[in-house]
């Protein structure tokens, strides 16, 4: 984890220099700024200050580390998916998030249950719980949104739509693999 966050820290001090060296800045020269106009000495203006001041000068940095942290969250687990197989057909659909995902399977016949569970596809586009309309991706600043164009149903996430598919993926593999190791007993 500290090495993690450390790359992010240099990571935020590059990408966004200029804004981050005034907010790392504004904390020292308001105060020298004032100390200039009231003709008192920096180090008697800095132990006269009272401790919220000092928060209210640091916060927009603190506030700029936060939001970088939540983007490097979302774009987390994001991966190139192909579409369109011809050779998968829908086999269900899997509840998550309030979203319904459809699942797709091979439709190889001669495969093993084990080949076949490991091969489940989850299409890329989720479905309204409410009324089945497929939803709409919308990506905001910090967060994402599914919208339903049909009933207005709207989830807000902060996982990315790649991240989402995974984790269905992994449920629903799971799930299918009580349900045949329940159907055999």
């Amino acid at each position: 984890m500290p090495s993690n966050f450390k790359d992010m820290f240099i990571g935020i001090f590059i990408e966004n220099s200029i804004s981050l060296l005034f907010n790392a800045l504004l904390p020292i020269l308001v105060p020298l700024i004032y100390s200039c106009i009231k003709e008192i000495s920096f180090h008697e203006l800095l132990l006269s200050l009272p401790t919220y001041i000092y928060i209210i000068l640091i916060l927009p940095f603190i506030i700029q580390i936060i939001i970088k942290y939540i983007k490097s969250k979302m774009e987390e687990g994001k991966v190139m998916h192909i579409y369109g197989d011809s050779n998968y057909k829908k086999i269900g659909y899997f509840p998550f998030k309030d979203m319904c995902w459809e699942i797709r399977g091979p439709q190889m016949l001669n495969m093993s249950k084990e080949k076949f569970i490991s091969n489940i596809d989850v299409y890329d586009i989720p479905r309204c719980m409410e009324c089945g309309t497929k939803l709409e991706l919308v990506e905001h600043n910090l967060w994402y949104s599914w919208k339903c164009v049909n009933c207005s149903f709207t989830k807000r996430t902060w996982y990315s739509h790649d991240k989402l598919i995974s984790h269905v993926q992994k449920l629903s593999e799971r799930s299918l693999e009580l349900y045949l190791k329940e159907n055999n007993k």
